[in-house]
């Protein structure tokens, strides 16, 4: 298994129908060019939004990202949340 991350080339937009993902509803802006994939497995993953609240002052980051997970030909939709943990070096 080897990943590798680059930038999407065309042949792969058409193959995997990019136009048509990204015209999917999502949360924010943000749908990445680039992604991380093993060809050989058939396995790709890529930044799909990241969630934000443009009616808070500082662009409201929700700490949320959505990503597209490809395993195989399946596409799932992930949401990440962002956890604060706190602390520090004691």
């Amino acid at each position: 298994m080897t990943f590798i991350n680059e930038y999407i080339p065309k042949e792969d937009l058409e193959k995997y129908n990019f136009a048509e993902l990204n015209k999917r509803p999502k949360k924010g802006g943000g749908a990445s060019r680039d992604w991380t994939i093993d060809r050989e497995a058939d396995i790709w993953l890529r930044h799909f939004y990241t969630q934000s609240d443009h009616t808070e002052l500082d662009g409201g980051y929700t700490g949320i990202t959505g990503w597209d997970f490809y395993w195989k030909g399946t596409l799932l939709l992930l949401e990440l949340q962002e956890l604060d943990a706190g602390g520090g070096a004691r």
